[in-house]
C-alpha cells in the first residue's frame, strides 16, 4: 500500500501504540505489595479543572504540531502518556480495586484516547498536506482550502478535550462517590 495513493492505513498507528504501551505501563509497574488507603477525590475543584485543561490543551496542540516534525513527537508523545495511563491504572487498582478504577478513569481516558486518536490522524493528515504543497503536488488556493478545513477539524477536537476535562473533573469523581 502506497502512503501517498492511501493514507488511512498510518491512522491505526496510533491505536497500537496506546495499547502497546499502556500494557508496558501496567504489566512493568509493581505495585502488587502495595497496600494504601482509600484516595480521596474531590467533587469540585475548579483549580484542577484549569490545571487538567491546560495540560490537555498543551499535549492536544503538541501532537498537532508535531506534523511539521514528520509526527516523530506526536508519537513519543502518545508513547509516554499511555505508558502513564497503565502506570497510574494498575497503582490506582491496587489500591481502590478493579471496579472503582475502571469508573474512576474509565470514561475520561476512553474520551481521552478518542482526541489523541483523531489530533493524530489530523496532525497525520496536516504533514501530507504540508509535504504535498512543498512539492508542488497541489496548488496555493487547494492548501489553503485544505488548512482551513483542518481548523474547523482542531476546532472540533478541542471541544472533544473539553469534554474530557469536564468529564475526568466533575463526572468521573460522581460517579466514584456513588460506588
Amino acid at each position: 500500500m502506497n502512503l501517498k495513493t492511501n493514507p488511512n492505513y498510518i491512522n491505526y498507528l496510533p491505536i497500537i501504540i496506546i495499547i502497546l504501551f499502556f500494557q508496558f505501563g501496567y504489566f512493568f509497574s509493581n505495585f502488587n505489595e502495595l497496600k494504601l488507603t482509600e484516595i480521596e477525590i474531590p467533587l469540585t475543584n475548579s483549580n484542577l479543572f484549569v490545571k487538567v485543561l491546560i495540560q490537555n490543551t498543551t499535549f492536544y496542540l503538541l501532537i498537532i504540531l508535531g506534523s511539521l516534525f514528520f509526527n516523530i513527537s506526536s508519537l513519543m508523545l502518545i508513547c509516554y502518556n499511555s505508558f502513564a495511563w497503565g502506570y497510574s491504572a494498575k497503582m490506582t487498582i491496587c489500591q481502590i480495586g478493579f471496579i472503582k478504577t475502571f469508573f474512576l478513569i474509565g470514561p475520561h481516558i476512553s474520551i481521552e484516547i478518542f482526541w489523541i486518536i483523531y489530533s493524530t490522524s489530523l496532525s497525520f493528515d496536516l504533514s501530507l498536506s504540508l509535504l504535498s504543497f512543498f512539492n508542488n503536488n497541489i496548488s496555493a488556493s487547494i492548501f489553503m482550502i485544505s488548512i482551513r478545513n483542518k481548523i474547523k477539524l482542531f476546532l472540533y477536537g478541542y471541544l472533544v478535550v473539553l469534554l474530557g476535562c469536564i468529564v475526568e473533573i466533575f463526572v468521573s469523581p460522581l460517579i466514584y462517590k456513588l460506588l
